[in-house]
């Protein structure tokens, strides 16, 4: 199963987490983003994205063993 094969079975869920996820990747691009990034950390929310992650990761390995 191909990359695009899986995100076309994305829940609207899922993208939305994705989308969450997105800014985080600006800071190995733009590092004067860090600090407004580190701003919206607290430890609960951490927490849930590491959660979310790994259900999401999860998933992914299960549909990419359907094929």
């Amino acid at each position: 199963m191909r990359v695009g094969e899986i995100a076309d079975k994305f829940s609207v869920e899922q993208k939305e987490f994705i989308a969450e996820l997105e800014p985080f990747n600006i800071e190995t691009r733009y590092p004067t983003y860090k600090g407004s990034l580190i701003k919206l950390l607290t430890f609960e929310r951490c927490e849930g994205m590491l959660k979310e992650t790994q259900k999401f990761q999860t998933w992914i390995k299960s549909e990419l063993l359907k094929k």
